[in-house]
């Protein structure tokens, strides 16, 4: 389905958070999620240039997907975005 304004939306691997960004713009709330702390910290210095009824509906946390399952519930989200992020994953 597509993204609306009452869809619940991951982005695992968001990176500077250009996906992220150009949900808020369209009204859509989104979750973005990294494993790089510089990547989050990034996400959250952009944030601030947002206008304020876009930065509600944007957040970032730092989150390991290969180390640790996701702590969200099943049902948490309609749409999880997985965009580039295969390449990265390694074996430790």
């Amino acid at each position: 389905s597509m993204p609306n304004p009452s869809s619940q939306i991951l982005d695992v691997g968001c990176g500077r958070g250009e996906l992220c960004f150009m949900l808020a713009k369209q009204g859509i709330p989104v979750f973005g999620i990294d494993y790089s702390f510089a990547s989050i910290k990034l996400c959250n210095e952009l944030k601030r240039l947002l206008p304020p009824t876009e930065q509600r509906l944007v957040r970032f946390e730092k989150m390991d997907i290969v180390k640790k399952r996701i702590p969200l519930s099943d049902s948490s989200f309609d749409i999880i975005y997985f965009l580039d992020v295969i390449e990265h994953l390694t074996e430790t």
